[in-house]
């Protein structure tokens, strides 16, 4: 019996330890200013883009707007997805069914697209991947690139990760002192 008790105790902190969350997933929001560039400094290919990463379009003055464009180049305008046309509020979070892919993304203003307002993410990655991810850190021909990291749990707020991971290395002390307190008791006569 007191056997017993000591695997089941050996089972709970397993258990517990099993149970902890998952590492933490860097996600990326990507602050990207959106112009038509000079002829001679165009955009240039963005690299390091994964799953769940965000690209913010930012500019202003001129009137512009976003879209996706699945064939990849200006003339060809089927399946295009419109994004947006607020300068402070149009984004794309890269989704799973990204990967593996290049996305292109265009103004569809007048002329815009063809003066060079177009701009290709390649091989979006897995947000699971393990290798480093070396983000594009090339001239942004309207202005810096800025890059804004933060820790999530899957689509987790950090400080709800943060109280999940606390709960959990808590219910594991409780379940460790507990455990210990039975195996301390049953210690003299097991042994």
């Amino acid at each position: 019996m007191k056997r017993l008790n000591l695997i089941i105790c050996f089972l709970l902190q397993t258990g517990f330890v099993l149970a902890a969350p998952e590492l933490q997933k860097e996600v990326v929001g990507i602050n990207f200013p959106w112009c038509i560039p000079d002829p001679e400094t165009p955009y240039e290919l963005q690299s390091g883009i994964k799953e769940g990463d965000t690209v913010f379009f930012t500019w202003s003055g001129v009137y512009h707007n976003v879209y996706l464009y699945p064939s990849g180049n200006c003339a060809d305008r089927t399946d295009r997805e419109y994004l947006g046309e607020s300068a402070s509020e149009t984004s794309y979070t890269f989704k799973s069914e990204d990967i593996g892919n290049n996305l292109t993304f265009v103004c569809d203003v007048s002329s815009h697209c063809a003066s060079g307002q177009i701009v290709t993410f390649a091989n979006v990655a897995s947000a699971n991947r393990t290798e480093n991810v070396m983000y594009s850190m090339t001239n942004n021909p309207c202005g810096d690139i800025t890059y804004l990291s933060s820790s999530t749990n899957d689509s987790s707020s950090s400080s709800s990760s943060r109280r999940r991971s606390s709960s959990s290395r808590s219910s594991f002390l409780i379940s460790f002192l507990i455990c210990g307190a039975v195996v301390g008791g049953l210690h003299e006569s097991f042994w």
